[in-house]
């Protein structure tokens, strides 16, 4: 009985040590993979050349858009090597995927600025189409924006700004107006403006018998009656 209790406490230490060794050299594989992995995401070269920067038109380095060159936009401590808005010289040098004639090193002049503090027509901004255009108070939405090719600011050039919610899909006022004033008591307004259920509700009412017909027109007239979606009117 002694001799079968001491080989089953053999086994099962054995069986122990075995499975403590297969974790050991579990552990040891997912490590080994691992490091083989990152060196090959670390070598992508995830920079994208803006197509204006390789040209076959072949320009003059110092004419080049701002995306095609690097600038001392900073001094070593990481402060701006320029006081906000003056107009101040940079040296400048072009990328060396760049394609130019003439010196790859030259000097350029423009405002001294963050790319984020630069005008709307000046950048490029995401619209969004799911915010209410006529909410109470007007709603804002997060955008994601990035200055024009030839804009010299300080980077970075591609931030995310607070921006009020204007988008539209495509709805005229003076289409609303003129419906609401020849074919309002059809509901055909409201019905253009996609406020389904009011518009079969004046349209069974004929119009609320002219009253709503009259309300209707004042609404849209002044704008306070938009498209039902929350989008901006084209004027």
């Amino acid at each position: 009985m002694a001799k079968l209790k001491s080989i089953i406490v053999a086994l099962l230490r054995g069986t122990l040590a075995f499975y403590s060794v297969a974790v050991v050299l579990l552990a040891i594989g997912l490590s080994h993979s691992q490091s083989q992995e990152k060196p090959a995401s670390n070598t992508t070269n995830d920079t994208v050349i803006d197509p204006s920067c390789t040209s076959s038109k072949n320009p003059d380095c110092s004419e080049l858009p701002a995306v095609c060159v690097v600038c001392d936009f900073f001094r070593g401590d990481g402060i701006p090597n320029c006081t906000y808005n003056e107009n101040t010289t940079f040296f400048c040098q072009a990328l060396a995927e760049a394609v130019c004639k003439g010196e790859r090193n030259f000097s350029h002049k423009f405002p001294c600025r963050y790319c984020y503090q630069t005008g709307e027509d000046e950048q490029c901004c995401s619209p969004d189409d799911s915010c209410n255009v006529r909410g109470t108070p007007p709603q804002m939405y997060r955008s994601e924006c990035i200055v024009n090719n030839n804009v010299f600011c300080l980077p970075p050039r591609a931030f995310e700004k607070m921006r009020p919610c204007d988008y539209s899909t495509g709805t005229r006022w003076t289409t609303a107006f003129l419906l609401s004033i020849t074919l309002g008591g059809f509901g055909v307004d409201r019905f253009y403006l996609a406020h389904w259920g009011s518009a079969i509700g004046k349209l069974l009412s004929f119009g609320g018998l002219g009253v709503w017909s009259i309300l209707d027109v004042i609404l849209v007239g002044t704008g306070y009656l938009g498209p039902g979606d929350g989008s901006a009117y084209i004027y």
